[in-house]
């Protein structure tokens, strides 16, 4: 995502995460494709609030009040039945997805201009029913922290966003899986950046998947995305692949 910030033309753009090695090379990549914009990275457990907090200070220090916020950290544990699912994994699913969340939004609402964005990368089962051995990725997205803070606060524009089926580090306990065609990162990069656009701002406070038609979903603007589909079926995007 970082790529398509930048050459969207953000000024700055702030990378943070618990792999320093990582975060360090995406850091140099964009820095070596877009000289112009300011990249940095903070190596931080997003579960640790006292490593959160004063990370997003120095942020802030650095690069003044925050605009966007993406919330992009997850799990995905082993495929595993429920009755086989540990407590451990569990607890680990809800740390990253719930904490891990409630910890940069709290940390990023003082320190940000009027208007913030903040983006939620969520997942499809928001809007799908169960699937075998998917237990703990349901569970750790029952919180539904997200649509609350959009509830209370509605200075905030905030918007989840289903990114589609990228592999990526999360993805790599999906052994056992069917296996379907990825999606280019792009996809999701791309569609989060738009998200961020004054374009998007109908999409306030809704849960949207990164492979949906974006003219099409200009064109239903007037209607509420629970409103676009039968309530007596699972929520689609467009074939994936």
């Amino acid at each position: 995502m970082a790529f398509s910030f930048a050459a969207a033309g953000a000024s700055s753009i702030t990378l943070m995460g618990q792999y320093e090695e990582s975060l360090r090379k995406t850091t140099a990549e964009v820095k070596a494709k877009y000289p112009s914009v300011k990249i940095l990275y903070e190596a931080v457990d997003i579960t640790n609030r006292d490593q959160v907090e004063p990370a997003m200070e120095r942020i802030v220090s650095l690069v003044g009040d925050l605009s966007i916020l993406v919330c992009n950290g997850g799990d995905m544990p082993q495929l595993e039945d429920s009755i086989r699912v540990t407590p451990e994994q569990f607890h680990y699913a809800i740390d990253i997805a719930t904490w891990g969340c409630i910890n940069m939004v709290q940390s990023f609402k003082p320190r940000s201009t009027n208007g913030a964005i903040i983006i939620n990368v969520s997942a499809a089962f928001t809007h799908t029913r169960s699937l075998h051995d998917m237990s703990v990725r349901y569970f750790s997205r029952l919180a539904n922290f997200m649509e609350h803070l959009a509830t209370e606060n509605s200075d905030l524009h905030i918007v989840n966003m289903h990114p589609g089926v990228v592999q990526r580090l999360v993805n790599s306990n999906d052994q056992g899986a069917p296996r379907i065609d990825l999606d280019d990162p792009s996809l999701p990069a791309d569609f989060t950046v738009w998200l961020a656009s004054p374009e998007a701002a109908f999409l306030k406070g809704e849960i949207v998947w990164a492979n949906w038609d974006v003219d099409e979903l200009i064109s239903r603007k007037s209607m509420k995305v629970k409103d676009c589909h039968d309530e007596n079926e699972p929520l689609n995007g467009e074939p994936i692949g």
